[in-house]
Parts: C-alpha cells; structure tokens; sequence
C-alpha cells in the first residue's frame, strides 16, 4: 500500500484539531482559567509558537472548541422525544442527554456558565451567546415537556417558566454538586466525613425526586 500524500490544507487541519484537542483536556483537567497556552502546546507536542498561528488568543481557541466541537454535540446528543409516550419518560431522555455529555466532557459540560459566563477572565461575546443558545435549547425542551405534561394531566398546572427552570436547576446542581462532591462521577462514593458513602443515581431515581420531592 502507497503512502498518502497528504496536502498542506490537510495537515493544517489535522494540527489545529490537536491543538483544540489538547486545550479542550486540559480545560476540562484544570479548567479554562488556569491553563496556559505553552500548557496546551505542551499537550499537543507542538511549539508555543504553532498554537498562535492557528489561533489568536486562548479565547478564540475556546471560542473556536464550543462552536465546533461543544455545541454540535449538544445537538446531536439532544433527545428524540417523538414516539417517547409519558412524562417521566421525556425527562428521562432529557437528563440521558446530559449523561452522554458528562461521559464524553466530564463536569465541564453542565458547568459552561461557571467556566465561561462567570469567568471574568473571558470578554468574548460569542462565546457568551454560545453558552446562552445552548441554554435556551435546554430550557424550551423542558418548557415543552412540562407543558405537555400539564396539558396531559400528568402533573398539577402551575408557572410553565419556574417549573422549567426549578427542573434545570435540579438537575444541574446534583450533576455539579454531587458529582463533584461525592466523586459519583469518577466511579467512587468519598462521601463526607463520618457519613454514608453516597450511592450513585440513575436517570430514573432522578426522575423521582422531581416529580416526587422527598415528601
């Protein structure tokens, strides 16, 4: 078999993909305000140099890594909801869409406006808009399933918004906080001192406590 030839177009594509590669580990290892761009080119195994031919700031590599990479899996990972019948069983694909992003980004997936938003080292207003559409989808597919579910009288009707965003909130926050907390994420239950280790959740018991509360 002949050895590919490959162009110059080719070869600068495959090396701006390492660098995005390499920075989006270590935003995701150490987080996007304490990584460096010679941390990256180290990463990448490429001079400090080459990562600033392809991009002109670590910014616009963020920028460059949710636009190409973040938000296109955020689409793609989106849930189907046609033919899903009840209640229960849309929010059960919808917090399944963000299983499949924390298993590919880590935490880093629910935690963009912590990152991005609230970072006051970041001044790029497409990235801010990035994280804001990506947002918005979220919360209109839960505003659509609680609406149909009211609508089906599956649950009481009540404030469609603040029933959206208290479920975004939930969900959110025991992804962070739990996860995070009590190493759920990263297939050990550390737990807190003196207390019960902590049992991971699955989609389902999730799922209870929002429709059920602990009452």
């Amino acid at each position: 078999m002949g050895n590919k030839n490959y162009s110059k177009a080719e070869i600068k594509a495959d090396k701006k993909q390492l660098i995005m590669e390499a920075a989006m580990a270590l935003f995701l290892e150490k987080g996007y305000a304490n990584t460096r761009i010679i941390d990256i080119a180290e990463k990448a195994g490429i001079g400090k140099g080459t990562v600033y031919a392809y991009f002109e700031s670590k910014e616009e590599l963020m920028v460059t890594i949710i636009r190409d990479i973040v938000r296109k899996d955020h689409l793609l990972m989106a849930p189907d909801l046609d033919g899903v019948g009840s209640l229960r069983e849309k929010l059960v694909e919808y917090i399944g869409h963000w299983e499949k992003m924390i298993s590919k980004y880590g935490l880093y997936a629910v935690m963009f406006k912590e990152q991005i938003v609230l970072n006051p080292g970041v001044n790029s207003d497409e990235a801010m808009a990035l994280v804001e559409e990506m947002s918005r989808d979220q919360y209109l597919r839960l505003h659509t399933i609680i609406k149909e579910g009211m609508e089906s009288g599956e649950i009481r009707k009540s404030d469609i918004h603040h029933a959206a965003i208290f479920t975004m909130t939930a969900v959110g926050t025991y992804m962070i906080s739990a996860l995070s907390s009590f190493g759920l994420f990263e297939g050990h239950n550390k737990g807190f001192h003196g207390s019960e280790p902590v049992q991971s959740f699955g989609k389902e018991e999730i799922v209870d406590f929002i429709l059920n509360g602990i009452g």
